[in-house]
């Protein structure tokens, strides 16, 4: 299409022309075929310039098209996400421009987010096979109150009639969570209240106007030894005769249930208020049991199903908190505390003296305030002694009405929430250690930065030292401070297990043999110490470094908890056979085979209210300047990143036991005997590096180190200005890469120069593990990793290997 610029352009030329060529034919002759000439011409002039009009209509038609059609993707963005792939798999049309170029890169990122199922690999089929389809998809949740994620996602295949041939095809996705969510809660609260209706110790009904069942809970069903389907339906007058004379009556009055010919039972109806709604409920309360008689015997109460046979502990209660009855449901609650049966009672005790000390106030508030502000019901929750039980309690006020003179009571039934309250509790130290573990990474890789600027720098100086210069020993001083202080550093990474591990597959009583002159001496001669193996043990799969950390690390704490006076340290290792899933601490150990390194001393223990903050890190039971507080926080971490888990038991005055569980390894064709290739002796090398790096001191001494064995480096302070670089044809035979960097990290920058490039060789320097990234790494070969802090020869070492590879 022309320009409104080009089209006036054109139209003046041909005004020009014809007002011209009329001049000339005006002044020259007067010749008739001049005359048809000038004619002829104005014709088509006038045609021209019509059909550039009709042109620029249709121009701005197709521009109005073409911003509805911006304005509609929009639009449709807000509500749904769109995308159409063609053959290829290349991206034609999206309403969220720049996050998806490719088919294959859609895929990856969006099933990220959604849980494996059926559906899911259902849904990839679909997209590969270009078929059409609709299927819901979910992800994301974690069981415990954050809600999970849906999406409505079709699938058409496009007419190829339509398209010039081309197989394309068009995915629309719809996130339904928000209109969802509100449905699953109420549902889940509607489960709740069904649950408490079915449970309560009252009959609860619905009547319509001609009199049946609409419905009504599981009490009434089991006065009337029904079951609840049978009722529902049901004429009213079939179980309560002189329902039909009381039928508006908005008076609470006693009445009869009619169970059968020869049983019945006594009521408290209260009716519903008459509002003229279709439906209307009706409260009943039994008084013929020992909830509302004044039976001195209690042996009604005690006697009556609903009440005894019930699973749900319930107790009945005074106004000053001393125990009417309770039912054998209740009883097994407090076993350790009281036996229920046919002759003894806890009846006239406290209920006060089951509960902890701090929940008793608020308790008698509670009952108080039930019978001041007159209401029906009320819900408390409440922990027993020794926090052994959690529950809910429901407090119903119960008074019987056909006794004036008689004080009211309190009906109590108690829902089982220790399993809650105790997710609850590990959910909270989980997102506690997590936090901690994240601060505690976060600086070991800033300080890694740092050290390896430092044993860098130091390396450099001592090439240019011999050794009986003065200064060498003051540089050497430096570089093994340093070297103290990435040790400490490793241990904040062991903690929150992002340091670097070389697992191999080993067995432990070759790592005690290994130890144990070490550790001998580590104790001292007042402490006896022995190690007994068991039989057929089990080989594990495990940083042989890290497992020793472990095993000196719980040595030494051994022994300083001893002290200066006599005692004995002993390890037992042996296999544990794990039949059901076991709670240790907050973590569930799965069922399975596990090796267990015991380690048992006779030092002081460990007090209770201590035992739940050992593994916290600085957290120490020693004295001040005595301990880090990183000791048990680095155990914890290694045995946690190597998938086992540590248990503890201690008596104070007596001694700890350490129990350190790990996961049997099954792998018979991997257990190989993996050794450390030898380093060249020459560090000198040659070739083209490409060094990209954000922290300026690092990338100061890689770049300087390499340089002065031989190689040519080429930096760059990010990942975008190396990739700049590479586009515009820099060649390198090795990119040395930073993992994380601001802008674009590591693993991106590897990914794009790869799309450049694709037989590049990369190593990744970084303070954190290996494993925090090779997952969004491809499974290559020529992908190494050097952890910081490295040294210069640590550093030239795996350069020379990567290029000689």
């Amino acid at each position: 299409m022309m320009s409104k610029t080009s089209q006036t352009a054109i139209f003046g030329i041909l005004m020009l022309f014809w007002g011209v060529g009329l001049a000339y034919l005006l002044y020259s002759t007067t010749h008739p075929l001049q005359w048809v000439s000038l004619i002829i011409i104005t014709l088509v002039s006038f045609l021209i310039v019509a059909y550039l009009f009709k042109v620029d209509r249709q121009q701005h038609r197709l521009n109005e098209q073409i911003r509805l059609h911006h304005v509609f993707a929009a639009t449709l963005s807000e509500v749904e996400e769109a995308i159409v792939f063609d053959e290829q798999g290349r991206t034609v049309f999206t309403t969220h421009p720049h996050l998806y170029p490719h088919q294959k890169e859609f895929l990856r990122k969006f099933l990220l987010k959604v849980k494996s199922s059926p559906e899911k690999h259902r849904f990839k089929k679909w997209v590969d096979e270009h078929l059409s389809g609709e299927v819901i998809l979910s992800g994301g949740g974690d069981g415990l109150g954050q809600q999970e994620n849906r999406w409505l996602v079709r699938i058409h295949a496009v007419n190829p009639t339509h398209v010039r041939g081309q197989n394309m095809i068009l995915i629309s996705i719809v996130d339904l969570t928000r209109y969802l969510g509100g449905v699953q809660k109420a549902k889940e609260n509607h489960q709740q209240l069904e649950m408490f209706l079915d449970n309560a110790p009252f009959a609860f009904f619905y009547a319509n106007k001609t009199q049946h069942f609409v419905a009504a809970n599981q009490t009434l069903a089991s006065w009337l030894q029904k079951d609840k389907d049978d009722i529902i339906g049901s004429r009213i007058k079939n179980f309560i005769p002189d329902f039909s004379a009381i039928e508006g009556d908005e008076r609470t009055r006693t009445i009869t249930l009619q169970i059968n010919e020869h049983k019945s039972i006594k009521a408290l109806y209260f009716p519903p208020s008459n509002h003229g709604k279709k439906s209307k409920a009706g409260i009943l309360c039994r008084l013929d049991d020992g909830i509302m008689t004044t039976n001195s015997k209690g042996g009604d109460f005690m006697s009556e199903s609903s009440f005894c046979k019930s699973k749900i502990p319930a107790v009945v209660l005074e106004p000053s908190g001393n125990i009417v009855n309770v039912n054998p449901a209740f009883g097994s609650v407090i076993v350790d505390s009281v036996i229920i049966d046919t002759n003894v009672q806890p009846v006239g005790s406290s209920f006060y003296d089951f509960l902890e000390s701090t929940q008793k106030a608020g308790f008698q508030n509670a009952l108080d305030n039930l019978l001041r502000t007159k209401e029906d019901s009320s819900l408390l929750e409440v922990i027993f002694k020794d926090k052994k039980y959690h529950a809910t309690a429901h407090i119903s006020v119960i008074e019987d009405h056909l006794n004036a003179k008689s004080k009211p009571k309190f009906y109590i039934q108690f829902i089982d929430i220790s399993e809650q309250a105790r997710l609850k509790e590990q959910f909270t130290q989980s997102q506690k250690m997590q936090a901690v573990g994240q601060l505690a990474g976060g600086i070991a890789h800033d300080f890694n930065n740092l050290l390896t600027a430092m044993i860098g720098y130091c390396d450099l100086l001592l090439q240019r030292h011999l050794p009986n210069d003065s200064s060498y020993k003051d540089v050497i001083q430096i570089k093994q401070n340093a070297e103290r202080a990435s040790n400490l550093v490793r241990q904040l990474l062991a903690f929150s297990r992002q340091q670097s591990l070389q697992p191999k597959v080993i067995k432990v009583t070759e790592i005690l043999s290994e130890l144990s002159a070490l550790l001998r001496r580590l104790i001292g001669v007042n402490i006896d110490f022995d190690i007994n193996h068991g039989r057929g043990l089990h080989t594990i799969r495990a940083d042989i470094s890290q497992i020793e950390q472990v095993i000196v690390n719980m040595v030494v704490n051994a022994r300083d908890a001893i002290g200066e006076g006599r005692g004995s340290i002993s390890i037992k290792t042996y296999n544990h056979s794990c039949a059901k899933q076991k709670r240790i601490g907050h973590s569930v150990m799965p069922k399975g085979e596990y090796v267990v390194i015991e380690i048992q001393d006779t030092g002081s223990g460990i007090p209770e209210d201590m035992l739940e903050r050992i593994f916290e890190p600085f957290f120490s039971t020693k004295e001040v300047g005595e301990g880090t507080g990183l000791g048990l926080s680095t155990v914890y971490g290694i045995i946690e990143q190597s998938q086992g888990f540590v248990d503890v038991n201690s008596i104070v005055g007596q001694g700890t036991t350490f129990m350190l569980y790990f996961p049997e390894f099954k792998d018979e064709q991997k257990q190989t005997v993996e050794k450390k290739a030898a380093k060249p002796v020459d560090l000198l090398g040659g070739g083209s590096l490409m060094l990209v790096e954000d922290e300026d001191s690092v990338r100061m001494f890689c770049a300087r180190a390499l340089r002065e064995k031989g190689y040519e480096v080429v930096e760059a302070e990010n990942g975008e200005s190396a990739l700049k670089l590479i586009q515009a044809g820099q060649k390198f035979d090795v990119l040395i890469t930073d993992v994380v960097m601001p802008k674009m990290d590591g693993p991106t920058l590897n990914k794009k120069v790869r799309d450049i490039l694709p037989n590049t060789k990369t190593i990744f320097i970084s303070g954190y593990a290996e494993d925090t990234f090779r997952q969004d790494l491809d499974s290559s070969e020529q992908i190494h990793f050097l952890p910081k802090p490295f040294s210069l020869k640590d550093l030239a070492s795996k350069v020379k290997d990567v290029i000689q590879s």
